[in-house]
């Protein structure tokens, strides 16, 4: 699979602009940056989880969606290597999916998902998302 994303330059943290054709497609390419982040190498896993996620705002969703997989998979102890998106609506903003991974600890931590330089936009037939994890 091609990656929809990249890592942008910044001073102390991890900076990523996450791109597809729909705005699910850019959230799916973000949770795949965070995987790589976090030391992801592989695209299966035997463990699962499910995460559901309500907000008022599509960037309350993305962040709370993003955070609430980080805590998942530390709690649980796995790392994340693939993403379904089962469900996604934009009004109102929910998501559903199914994050599986393997039973290893992270390479790198990643403490928190930012709302600090965060971003939404749509350039042609892309949408980008930019999103920074604090490490």
């Amino acid at each position: 699979m091609q990656k929809g994303y990249v890592f942008l330059e910044h001073t102390a943290d991890i900076m990523v602009s996450a791109y597809g054709s729909t705005l699910k497609d850019a959230l799916e390419q973000a949770a795949y940056a965070m995987f790589e982040t976090l030391g992801s190498k592989k695209q299966e896993g035997k463990k699962s989880f499910s995460i559901e996620e309500s907000a008022k705002t599509k960037e309350e969703l993305i962040v709370n969606f993003l955070s609430a997989v980080l805590a998942d998979c530390e709690i649980n102890e796995i790392l994340p290597t693939k993403i379904e998106i089962e469900k996604f609506t934009q009004r109102p903003p929910k998501i559903k999916a199914r994050i599986y991974g393997s039973e290893e600890r992270p390479k790198d931590h990643i403490k928190a998902v930012t709302y600090h330089q965060f971003k939404i936009e749509k350039k042609k037939n892309l949408f980008y998302i930019r999103i920074i994890f604090d490490v």
